[in-house]
């Protein structure tokens, strides 16, 4: 099996959506056979999947997009002795800071990983340079990564924290085994009691909860924080070694950004092809958000995003992966549109609340068919039925915490 056909075999779930098509919505509900297990990949497979997942990371975006400005706005920070640090503003873009990583350097963070490295051994074969632990290189990593974060730092006093990334991927998957989940999803879930409209269904609102708390676990403070997040991830421990498999192609950064509080339901996912946005849905796929039930809140949003698209990014975009990608948005309280990252416009990248494997959605997401901004309208979690569904693709102590606490 190739490439392609191994990735075209991999299906979704999708609960029943709301699309919106311009100004009308009507309601359908997609559904898929759990995915199969993937063949194992020869090394060309490998290195096409390098390529098309690192196709429009960062790095990449920063290459089109104009320097913020700014006096020093896109500048590159004084580099210091050690693993160096590069400062990219750009318009438009959640302030960024970025420290190039080698093959050195990705061999000295896999060495330090704290997860079960097994399974990327067995994808990859042995890593010589890994196990041993290169720890004056991985010092050199800390150093240069705790330069950003101090840059950043003074730049946005206003932040009270960073997210830290691969210019590839977040570390999210490390999120739910963290110390202060608990902690902050019973913060979370007494907040979310107190906005009107989420009393009402309380075991949606357990759900939202349950993600805030995970994606407030990834805010860190300091440089032994954000190294422990990295370190924690099989998500990052899987693309170093996709990188170091090709070493003459290494490309891979460390991402730093100041910490924007933004609401769950703030957050989109565009799908952009011949450089025109062809589809654009809510990011959180599973959430049901009482904030976006309002239709003309919704065609406000839908136009907003729409207008700062075609203003700041379209213009840059044309030769972006050929035109061909998806870009992530988020949307402050104060109707304030910032670029979060661009993703490569393939089925590897989640198609939130469109379906890769439904023909209507796919011709969709490519243009054939008219735009569509989705969102649920509906609870997904008071409905007869949620429970099985959702035991199959939530962690299983999330179930617990939804159905019977």
């Amino acid at each position: 099996m190739d490439l392609e056909a191994a990735r075209n075999a991999l299906k979704k779930t999708k609960p029943p959506v709301e699309r919106h098509i311009g100004q009308q919505a009507t309601t359908s509900t997609s559904s898929s056979a759990p995915p199969p297990e993937p063949p194992p990949m020869d090394a060309d497979q490998l290195r096409a999947m390098k390529r098309e997942n690192f196709a429009c990371n960062l790095d990449l975006a920063f290459s089109v997009l104009p320097a913020k400005a700014t006096p020093g706005g896109g500048a590159a920070m004084p580099l210091e002795a050690g693993v160096p640090v590069e400062r990219c503003d750009r318009e438009g873009v959640v302030e960024t800071v970025c420290v190039p990583l080698d093959v050195r350097s990705a061999r000295a963070m896999l060495g330090h990983m704290t997860v079960d490295k097994s399974g990327v051994v067995k994808q990859f074969g042995p890593m010589p340079g890994v196990l041993e632990g290169d720890q004056e290189q991985f010092d050199a990593v800390k150093q240069a990564l705790g330069r950003a974060m101090q840059s950043l730092a003074e730049g946005c006093p206003e932040s009270s924290g960073f997210i830290v990334k691969l210019s590839s991927r977040s570390p999210k998957d490390a999120s739910l085994a963290h110390p202060k989940f608990r902690e902050l999803y019973e913060k979370s879930l007494a907040a979310l009691h107190s906005i009107s409209g989420y009393s009402a269904v309380p075991c949606d609102t357990k759900l939202v909860a349950l993600y805030t708390a995970a994606k407030e676990v990834t805010c860190v403070h300091n440089v032994d924080e954000a190294m422990a997040l990295l370190l924690a991830s099989k998500r990052i421990c899987f693309d170093l070694s996709l990188d170091l498999k090709f070493p003459e192609e290494f490309s891979l950064k460390i991402v730093v950004r100041p910490w924007v509080n933004i609401p769950m339901w703030g957050e989109f996912r565009a799908f952009v092809n011949n450089n025109k946005m062809t589809a654009l849905s809510q990011y959180f796929s599973q959430l049901f958000f009482p904030e976006l039930t309002d239709g003309a809140r919704c065609a406000a949003l839908r136009d907003t995003i729409m207008q700062f698209f075609e203003t700041h990014v379209q213009p840059h975009t044309s030769t972006l992966a050929g035109g061909k990608y998806s870009v992530d948005f988020i949307v402050d309280a104060s109707n304030n549109v910032s670029i979060l990252e661009f993703n490569p416009f393939m089925i590897s990248t989640s198609s939130c609340l469109f379906d890769w494997s439904n023909e209507k959605d796919d011709k969709i997401m490519h243009g054939e068919l008219p735009f569509e901004f989705r969102v649920h309208k509906t609870s997904l979690v008071d409905v007869p039925g949620a429970k099985a569904k959702m035991s199959s693709s939530l962690p299983p102590d999330w179930v617990t915490l939804i159905f019977t606490e």
